[in-house]
């Protein structure tokens, strides 16, 4: 079920993005009667000014003085919100915006920055601003009107809005590290997969602040689908949240009403854009739809977690839980009040804040799983190697040995099975102690490392026996080593670091042949005979010198 839910969840997501895209391209229906003013050399700083209204005008009417300050400056601009506009000078219009019915994609001209260019020949004359809200809520809503240069008015709104952008962009941020957290980890099973869909909440609620401001709409005047993504990312937000918490109610896990709350929210969210798209319902009408979707979430996930901790005692997870679902209910309650007082157009940053503050102790959270996987990782790590490592001569044991034969193929590799033996070291422990005899291993092994190690892996299999396992090689190459390991004997003793000890090491080797060996035994048999045959040479050898 979580499967269909989470394909869903994808899809719209998809039709969403689809939509917004359509919808940038469609533009809005703008009539401009004025050309574009050129920047002047020497910016003036930004001046914010007030309309003169008038009782008796029916429509919402702002009146300016064009003084040589206007002039100076060069450019009137404000934030027209649902709202149609028409700036005239005189009897003459000078920018008009209005809703343009053919457009399928909406009844309301939307969110949209007016730029009117100031000329010389406007001084001492009247300007007039007339807005007519188009949905009721807008009315009554008075923009902040600017004299002065785009940059200098982006100056002026990043001073206000520097805070809220900041945040926003921290809580993206801090969902995007969750994310990419969870996905370079997707293999681990000891780590919990499920704070992906706070990553997923953190950065829509990020995207969802950082789009609602003035400055990004101001610099993406141009593309009329950004003023949209707000309204989407609040539409897809109760998903991602609600499968998260479903992950922490161990015992409520397999509830429906799990499923039913997600399903519904993304039938909701299909619904606002099919709406949307007749041009039945602009997504700002329907803002109120999201608001309850996203409070009938966060009441089912309180009283759930609630019934949980009382059946089964509140666990640490659960208390986090509660004062998560705490926090984000003040947070959504104090946005709507604001949002609701402010005509539509403006909320708080309260909510982000309580957001954040509760994916920060997520993250944390995470943070602390992370860091106690790598120390079991460590640990695990210096487990395996003593489990597969000599203690003494650190190189491999029996038990890498018959791990590493099991999974070779013999029948399709060259196989080559080495034996060692050391001669005298039980003569060496009687006479000179067990220490002189653990030094005559260690030096015997990395004599035998050094020869072999560059052909294959090699193994103390017991107190003085070694092997050497090679895949793909050549009996030639190994009589080879053989005679370097002769001489590197040779020179050990001439050294004299270890005068009491005499460096011997007998040595055989056979491939593996399918012809006449049923198994690496037989192989390694036929090794064990040719390294007792030297062994034996050795010490007639010795017995000569």
């Amino acid at each position: 079920m979580k499967k269909i839910i989470l394909s869903l969840y994808i899809g719209c997501i998809s039709v969403v993005v689809m939509f917004i895209v359509l919808y940038s391209a469609s533009g809005n229906s703008m009539v401009w009667l004025e050309g574009s003013r050129q920047s002047l050399t020497q910016p003036q700083s930004v001046l914010i000014v007030e309309g003169e209204t008038r009782e008796d005008e029916p429509k919402e009417c702002f009146h300016f003085q064009m003084t040589d300050s206007w002039v100076e400056r060069g450019h009137l601009i404000f934030y027209a919100v649902h709202q149609d506009v028409k700036v005239t000078l005189g009897d003459r219009t000078l920018y008009q915006m209005t809703r343009d019915y053919k457009n399928a994609f909406g009844k309301t001209p939307g969110g949209v920055w007016v730029d009117i260019p100031i000329w010389p020949e406007y001084l001492g004359r009247e300007l007039v601003v007339e807005l007519t809200p188009v949905y009721a809520a807008s009315r009554g809503y008075i923009p902040t009107f600017y004299v002065g240069e785009r940059n200098t008015v982006l100056g002026e709104l990043l001073s206000k809005e520097s805070v809220t952008m900041l945040l926003c962009i921290l809580c993206i941020i801090i969902g995007a590290a969750c994310c990419f957290f969870i996905f370079i980890n997707r293999k681990n099973t000891e780590i919990d997969k499920n704070p992906v869909h706070v990553g997923v909440f953190a950065m829509l609620v990020g995207t969802w602040k950082l789009t609602d401001l003035s400055i990004l709409k101001l610099i993406a005047s141009d593309y009329p689908g950004v003023y949209l993504i707000p309204f989407a990312c609040l539409a897809l937000m109760p998903v991602p949240f609600i499968l998260y918490f479903q992950s922490l109610c161990k015992e409520s896990r397999n509830l429906r009403v799990w499923y039913i709350l997600c399903a519904a929210d993304e039938i909701h969210c299909l619904i606002i854009i099919t709406l949307q798209y007749f041009n039945v319902f602009d997504f700002k009408q329907t803002l109120y739809g999201s608001w309850l979707m996203i409070a009938v979430g966060l009441a089912a996930i309180l009283i759930i977690v609630v019934k949980e901790g009382r059946r089964y005692s509140f666990s640490g997870q659960l208390k986090l839980c509660l004062a998560g679902v705490g926090l984000c209910i003040i947070g959504t309650i104090v946005d709507i009040y604001i949002y609701s007082r402010e005509h539509m157009v403006k909320s708080s940053n309260y909510g982000i804040l309580f957001f954040i503050a509760y994916i920060i102790i997520v993250c944390i959270n995470i943070g602390k799983q992370a860091l106690a996987l790598v120390d079991v990782g460590q640990k695990t790590h210096t487990y395996q190697i003593q489990a597969f490592h000599d203690k003494l001569t650190g190189l491999y044991n029996r038990t890498a040995l018959e791990t590493d034969l099991q999974m070779l193929d013999f029948m399709d590799s060259k196989v080559i099975l080495v034996t060692f033996d050391l001669n005298n070291l039980k003569k060496c422990n009687d006479t000179f102690g067990h220490e002189k005899g653990d030094q005559y291993i260690k030096d015997s092994a990395a004599i035998i490392s050094e020869c072999f190690s560059p052909m294959g892996k090699v193994y103390r299999v017991g107190g003085d026996e070694f092997n050497c396992l090679i895949e793909n090689g050549a009996l030639a190459e190994c009589k080879k080593a053989v005679a370097v390991l002769r001489e590197r004997c040779v020179d050990y003793d001439a050294e004299g670091k270890n005068p009491e000890i005499h460096m011997s090491i007998a040595v055989g080797y056979a491939m593996y042949d399918r012809r006449i060996d049923y198994s690496y035994t037989d192989t390694m048999k036929r090794a064990d005979k040719m390294m007792y045959d030297n062994k034996a040479k050795l010490k007639l050898l010795e017995a000569k010198l």
